[in-house]
């Protein structure tokens, strides 16, 4: 039988608004856009141009260095939202850009990064589902 034509579609709205995705083992969900989003691509194009950017394409700095370089534009342009994240006191921490980069550039928050940013470059978190094919008359 022949693979439908939706299987291996992007959803365009998706990848340009985000997706909700849990955090594994928790009830923590991030808003995640794909990594391949225009405003992100635009934001790395920023980066290069300067001087840390141009360290980070040279290899010039160690992983941790790129990381928290990237995470402005990761916090921005990756990260849409969050629901169900509380500090370690159970104070629920509101979504913002700024507080999302503050976490990110926490090295105790690497493996968030990580994840987040990996999710970001899975297709599979950006296709069209059946049953929105199947409107669209996929």
């Amino acid at each position: 039988m022949a693979t439908k034509l939706f299987k291996i579609q992007t959803d365009i709205n998706k990848s340009h608004n985000g997706v909700s995705i849990q955090y594994p083992g928790t009830d923590f969900h991030v808003g995640i856009r794909r990594g391949d989003n225009p405003r992100f691509e635009e934001a790395v194009r920023d980066l290069r141009m300067e001087s840390q950017g141009k360290k980070l394409l040279t290899g010039e700095l160690n992983s941790r260095e790129a990381l928290n370089i990237m995470a402005p534009a990761v916090a921005r342009h990756i990260i849409v939202d969050w629901k169900n994240l509380a500090d370690n006191d159970g104070n629920p921490i509101p979504y913002s850009p700024q507080k999302a980069m503050e976490i990110l550039q926490d090295p105790e928050s690497t493996d968030l990064y990580l994840w987040v940013m990996k999710q970001a470059n899975d297709p599979s978190n950006f296709r069209k589902q059946q049953a929105e094919a199947e409107a669209q008359g996929n």
